[in-house]
């Protein structure tokens, strides 16, 4: 099986929770893994290949280098616009006509060959809805105006099953680059926006269990995590600034890394700062959420009449 990883320095430590975790559960699997990669040095690259070919001798890793200096006019994602490699699989993995792609913030719990064995139809990309256009998209306004209905269904581009040689076919790099460049400031969430611009209508939905969405809110999960792939959406992550303090699923992180040795202090001291104050919005906006929960919850307990 075929997997792709797109990341830098600044998504290491949910790199390693990815990886260990996806060859832990996939003992028996002979997996092919591509690890698109920006900047980082050739002592993190032999690191990653060498803990992760421990845990699992049948698994192969393939480096492959990409840059983002060409994506400048594209509006990044935090500030990052490694988010956009993904869009290029088809070239950065000539060699190969199947993939799975997966973000570098998850944790996998189950086998992925069921996965990997799901007919696309047809189509290029197979992906897990996560519901109508009109609830759940950031850019709805956006989709909506170049002609999706309120009723289309958006999806999310963590977890991918590509067919890459119909994508080469189709020259739908290209479609996605015409895409961003003519509504580079409108896409809210990046490459996302533009795969469910273009496929939104014509995409094959994998299952449920295949992308859950675990956000720093979410109840913890820690004794019933079932069979899936969990992903850590939103931010703060776990494993950044305050996530042991911040997010309800810390401890299931810090859990799988105990269990699976991965290194307690991931990536430089630096590229930690820059994440942090990259994300710095999304730490306002969690805790502004939690004091008006609080004070509202507050107000609820003192109209309450006592019990007598």
């Amino acid at each position: 099986m075929n997997v792709a990883f797109c990341f830098d320095q600044f998504a290491l430590p949910g790199v390693y929770l990815s990886l260990y975790t996806l060859v832990e559960s996939n003992p028996e699997a002979t997996l092919n893994l591509f690890l698109i990669h920006e900047g980082l040095s050739r002592r993190v690259l032999e690191f990653l290949q060498k803990s992760v070919e421990e845990l699992s001798p049948n698994t192969k890793i393939i480096f492959r280098e990409f840059s983002t200096r060409g994506l400048s006019f594209a509006k990044s994602f935090h500030g990052n616009y490694m988010t956009y490699a993904r869009l290029f699989l088809a070239e950065l993995l000539p060699e190969i006509d199947r993939v799975i792609y997966l973000d570098s913030d998850l944790l996998v719990n189950c086998p992925i060959d069921k996965l990997w064995q799901i007919e696309l139809e047809g189509c290029v990309i197979g992906a897990v809805p996560i519901g109508r256009l009109e609830w759940v998209a950031l850019e709805r306004n956006f989709l909506l105006e170049i002609g999706l209905s309120k009723s289309a269904s958006y999806f999310s581009a963590g977890v991918l099953l590509l067919d890459l040689a119909a994508w080469r076919a189709s020259r739908t790099t290209k479609a996605c680059l015409d895409f961003l460049a003519a509504n580079s400031s409108r896409c809210q969430t990046a490459d996302q926006t533009v795969l469910n611009g273009l496929f939104s209508r014509h995409y094959v939905q994998i299952p449920d269990q295949f992308n859950i969405f675990i956000s720093p809110d979410t109840p913890s999960h820690m004794n019933d995590l079932p069979l899936g792939i969990f992903h850590f959406v939103a931010s703060p992550k776990p494993w950044d600034f305050l996530g042991k303090q911040l997010h309800k699923n810390w401890a299931l992180f810090d859990d799988a890394s105990r269990r699976m040795g991965i290194p307690r202090r991931v990536g430089e001291f630096l590229p930690r700062v820059v994440r942090t104050l990259r994300i710095s919005r999304s730490y306002s906006r969690l805790l502004h959420s939690r004091l008006t929960k609080k004070r509202t919850s507050n107000r609820v307990d003192r109209r309450r009449p006592n019990a007598s």
